[in-house]
This record gives C-alpha cells, sequence and structure tokens, in this order.
C-alpha cells in the first residue's frame, strides 16, 4: 500500500508540471513574474549604483551615515502603513495626480493604482535598499588612489568605471 502511495504521490506531482507547461494562465503569469523580476532588478541597479557611489565616494562620513538612515526607512515602517502611503500617492485623487492636475500637465486623474507601473515602483521601493547595500561593501574596498591615479594618465570617466 504504501509503494501505491508514493506512485500516486509522482503521479499528481508529474499532472501538475504536465498542467503548468500546458495551461496559457500559467505561462503567462510566469513570464509577467520573470518580466517583473527583470525590470525591477535592472531598474533597482540604475537607481542603487549612484546613491552607493554617492555615499562611499562622493559624500562625508556624517552625511553618509544620515543618508543611509533615511534608505534604512523602508525597513523600519510596516507594511500596511507603506501600503496604504502608497495608494495616497498612487491613488486616483492622490498627491501625484493632484500635483500633475495643479501645474496642467492633465486634466482627469491617472490610473496609477493598481497597475503594472505601480506594481514595478512598490517593488523598486522595497528592493533599491538590498543593492545599495552590496554595492556601497564593493566600492568601500576599491581603492580612490587607483582612480585617481587613472585620471592623472589621461584615462576617460567611462574607462576608469569600466575598468
Amino acid at each position: 500500500m504504501d509503494a501505491q502511495n508514493k506512485l500516486s504521490q509522482n503521479s499528481d506531482s508529474r499532472n501538475n508540471y504536465i498542467e503548468f507547461f500546458t495551461q496559457k494562465i500559467y505561462w503567462l503569469t510566469f513570464v509577467k513574474t520573470a518580466t517583473y523580476s527583470i525590470v525591477v532588478t535592472l531598474l533597482a541597479f540604475i537607481v542603487a549604483f549612484p546613491v552607493a557611489f554617492y555615499l562611499t565616494k562622493v559624500a562625508s562620513k556624517r552625511s553618509a551615515s544620515f543618508l543611509m538612515l533615511l534608505l534604512l526607512i523602508p525597513l523600519w515602517v510596516g507594511e500596511l502603513v507603506t501600503v496604504y502611503g502608497w495608494m495616497v500617492l498612487l491613488g486616483d485623487h492622490g498627491v501625484i495626480n493632484h500635483l500633475l492636475m495643479t501645474i496642467g500637465v492633465i486634466n482627469t486623474p491617472l490610473n496609477l493604482l493598481y497597475t503594472d507601473f505601480s506594481m514595478v515602483v512598490g517593488l523598486l521601493y522595497m528592493s533599491v535598499l538590498f543593492m545599495v547595500i552590496p554595492i556601497m561593501s564593493t566600492l568601500e574596498t576599491l581603492d580612490d588612489s587607483l582612480i585617481e591615479a587613472a585620471c592623472d594618465l589621461g584615462a576617460t570617466k567611462w574607462a576608469i568605471f569600466t575598468r
């Protein structure tokens, strides 16, 4: 009886895989999830790298510490408060729509809430910190004298950045 239960469990598992690969809704969900993850990762890097560079190479120790505290705010605020805050910002009568209508960019409110845009913004908000910290850690290990030597020897900013 135990062997038959095991065979039945394997069959159920196999059926789940077959259903996943044959049902369109599962593929669409998978593609949308993969797209979100790629877009958010790229945007997080684009946002996080300049922030990390500024904090490690440009800002004073005191201001870098203060700015790091600001970056940690999303971890201190509960999820419910965060969601409510985004609803206030992105809602039909929210801050962003009100600002855009006040300065005359739009005449009617944009539907920003419950869209792909709001999903990406929310994921980006929560994930940028987790990209800033490792990039900062890496940038702190770079010797500033190497960058200075490259500048003195006539290297372009792009060459210094990429090498």
